[in-house]
């Protein structure tokens, strides 16, 4: 009875693999109809940085109303009044997100003044690209403050609310980085791995309590010219470019429309990502030398006249 019980599971993956393979296959034979964006409120953290105005202009352009957060009150209302200067809708709050206080009392404040948040974009983040030996006790701790805690308070700010409706949809922004360790990001990297493990972790959770109508989207881009990386680096910008930050947010706009669970920027990256642990670590490092992507590290580079630059 025992063995038949454990065949009859068995069975029902691999019809359940199966299905799921076929689902895929036809996705990407026939695309699936995007949803509609008019009327829903995206709330965007980090929203005064590069990515984050990118975001907010392509969401808005979809019709949908705009919340920014950051904690530079002067780059998010810029970020703002490029929507606004649209004739679209948006609305600049300071608020630093890795306080959990302060994300709190700015949640009940839109709750109050706007309403409920249907698309949550965690996108605040923090880079320091130093060796470990000179990351300070206080940048590794700020790091994981504002690339990974803050997630866990907006996430908890306005989860509830989702629940209550059983729609919505959470996007996390981790990184290349989140899925391969690289030189000078050890506090970053990590803090990256452990947004992709909390995002993972929820969607199962959520599965598991019934929550089928809130979505989730785990985005995972190379290197991004917003200026957060000083110096990114490829030696295959044909293979595997620094991307653009316009681009990015379009595709992730994309995703989140089309639904998609995982988004890996370019696409041909994830390709390459998901057989690395089929090698060995000597095969696994000659390819990481031979494709060169990475940053280097931040520190201030000098012109030849003496004047030190930091480049964006």
């Amino acid at each position: 009875m025992i063995i038949l019980k454990e065949m009859l599971q068995i069975i029902r993956m691999l019809i359940s693999l199966v299905i799921s393979v076929c689902e895929c296959l036809f996705k990407t034979i026939i695309p699936t109809r995007k949803k509609d964006l008019h009327g829903k409120t995206v709330l965007i953290t980090g929203g005064g940085g590069c990515l984050g105005k990118e975001l907010a202009i392509s969401f808005a352009k979809c019709g949908a109303r705009i919340i920014l957060w950051d904690s530079d009150k002067e780059l998010n209302e810029q970020s703002a009044s490029l929507v606004t200067a649209l004739n679209l809708e948006a609305y600049a709050y300071t608020c630093d997100c890795s306080n959990e206080t302060e994300v709190k009392e700015a949640a009940n404040i839109i709750q109050q003044e706007i309403g409920q948040i249907d698309i949550i974009i965690n996108n605040a983040a923090i880079m320091h690209a130093r060796n470990i030996i000179d990351l300070k006790e206080s940048d590794i701790r700020r790091s994981f403050d504002v690339n990974v805690l803050s997630y866990f308070w907006v996430i908890k700010a306005f989860l509830p609310s989702m629940m209550e409706q059983n729609e919505g949809h959470i996007v996390t922004i981790s990184s290349s980085a989140g899925l391969n360790g690289t030189a000078y990001l050890t506090d970053y990297s990590a803090t990256k791995f452990a947004v992709v493990g909390l995002h993972e972790s929820l969607a199962l959770e959520l599965r598991e309590l019934g929550f089928d109508d809130i979505q989730m989207t785990c985005v995972c881009p190379n290197f991004v010219n917003t200026g957060l990386a000083w110096y990114p680096k490829t030696n295959v910008p044909w293979l595997i470019p620094i991307l653009k930050s316009e681009e990015v947010a379009e595709e992730i706009v994309d995703a989140v429309r089309e639904n998609q669970e995982m988004l890996i920027l370019p696409k041909r990256l994830g390709k390459i990502l998901s057989t690395k642990r089929l090698f060995p670590l000597r095969s696994q490092l000659a390819v990481y030398d031979y494709l060169g992507v990475g940053v280097e590290p931040h520190i201030r580079r000098r012109k030849k006249k003496g004047s030190v630059f930091k480049s964006n």
